[in-house]
């Protein structure tokens, strides 16, 4: 993972104050009440690649990594359409 994607996305985590499930759980749900259309706006410039999203699920245990890879990994399961 590029260090300025992960540093970008661990300050956008900070801000949102939500745990990985919670934000996922909320754009799945289209519930706009916990995220702001600013933080929608930060999550869209903030995701993997098609590549990253491929080590992510091939690494197993996601609770070893950084909090931006754990991100990572929870949303790489919203369908983009």
């Amino acid at each position: 993972m590029f260090l300025s994607l992960t540093l970008r996305t661990a300050i956008m985590l900070a801000r949102i104050k939500l745990g990985h499930q919670e934000i996922r759980k909320a754009v799945l749900a289209v519930d706009d009440g916990p995220l702001s259309t600013d933080d929608l706006r930060a999550m869209a410039r903030q995701l993997p690649s098609q590549e990253e999203i491929i080590r992510l699920r091939d690494f197993g245990d996601l609770s070893k990594l950084a909090k931006a890879d754990q991100y990572f990994g929870e949303v790489r399961m919203i369908p983009i359409k």
